[in-house]
C-alpha cells in the first residue's frame, strides 16, 4: 500500500473451515479476494492475492475399557463393545475395538489377574 493507504478487510474462503473438513486434506488453501474499506482504491493497484494454509491438527480421543471380572476357573470372552470413549467429533462412532487381557482364560489365577 502507498501513501498511508489502508484496507479494512478481504475475503477469505476455505474448504478446510468447516467442521467435518478431515486431516487427511490438511492443509487447505486460504484464499484471500475482494479488498475492501479504508482508503485503498483498487484502480490504484495491481492487486495480487496469495494464498495462505490451513491446517487441521487431529482431534484427542480417549477410549476407555471396561472393567469387568471373573470368578476363578471359568473363561471370560471380552466384549468388543464394552468401553467407553470421549472425544469423538461431528457424530462420529467406534462400532467395536479389541480388547485382550492375557490370560483370560478359566486358569488365570487371582495373583495372575492383578498383574498390569
Amino acid at each position: 500500500l502507498q501513501n498511508g493507504d489502508t484496507i479494512a478487510g478481504v475475503t477469505e474462503t476455505s474448504p478446510g473451515t468447516v467442521a467435518t473438513a478431515p486431516v487427511a486434506g490438511s492443509p487447505y488453501a486460504i484464499t484471500a479476494s475482494s479488498a475492501v474499506g479504508g482508503t485503498y482504491v483498487a484502480s490504484n493497484y495491481t492487486t495480487t492475492y496469495v494464498p495462505g494454509a490451513l491446517t487441521i491438527a487431529p482431534a484427542p480421543l480417549v477410549v476407555t475399557a471396561d472393567s469387568t471380572s471373573k470368578t476363578y476357573g471359568t473363561a471370560i470372552t471380552l466384549a468388543p463393545t464394552a468401553f467407553t470413549s470421549a472425544g469423538l467429533k461431528n457424530g462420529d462412532t467406534i462400532a467395536a475395538v479389541t480388547e485382550a487381557s492375557p490370560p483370560a482364560g478359566s486358569s488365570a489365577s487371582r495373583a495372575t489377574a492383578e498383574r498390569p
